[in-house]
């Protein structure tokens, strides 16, 4: 049966071919947001990532905030990161900050990273130092590696020689 669902979410994706126009990505969007074949969201999402347009930018924000279903809150977030746009920022910060879902604070960190945007630096400056969670905070430090702001030496430095948690210590000698 799960075999045959995911051939059937794959033909629906394949079915919208290499169309990027507004009627695709609503439908795209529709399809991530149901919550009655959850093989079809992240196919969705993938693709709405690919087509990577800025028009669905404040529907996916609102996503983020008023989802109640975690699943569909990180799908929104990796579009966000996957589109980039300079108006995805804040919302992905939000979600650093606000979400009470680790993995949603881990996908908003590693967004962030995608889009190299340096407006991000502080908030996962701050996510790296505070978040409660270590894979938070691992993965802000990743990002902020993948974003590159050589004024983080020394924090990353810092953490790489005091942080309890080897693992913690690794990403940070992997984003220096």
């Amino acid at each position: 049966t799960l075999t045959r669902e995911r051939e059937a979410a794959v033909e629906k994706m394949e079915a919208l071919g290499a169309n990027s126009d507004s009627q695709t990505q609503r439908t795209l969007l529709r399809y991530m947001v149901q919550d009655d074949n959850t093989l079809l969201r992240p196919l969705a999402a993938s693709r709405l990532g690919e087509i990577g347009d800025a028009a669905l930018i404040d529907e996916l924000i609102s996503l983020t905030t008023s989802s109640e279903d975690v699943e569909i809150r990180i799908l929104a977030v990796q579009v966000l990161g996957e589109i980039g746009h300079e108006d995805t920022v804040d919302a992905l910060c939000n979600a650093l900050h606000d979400d009470p879902d680790s993995e949603v604070r881990v996908r908003a960190a590693l967004a962030l990273g995608k889009t190299g945007n340096k407006l991000a630096i502080g908030s996962l400056s701050q996510a790296m130092q505070r978040d409660p969670d270590v894979k938070v905070r691992q993965h802000a430090i990743e990002a902020l590696g993948i974003i590159g702001d050589e004024a983080l030496i020394e924090a990353l430095v810092k953490i790489m020689e005091t942080d309890s948690n080897k693992e913690t210590r690794t990403f940070a000698a992997e984003a220096l």
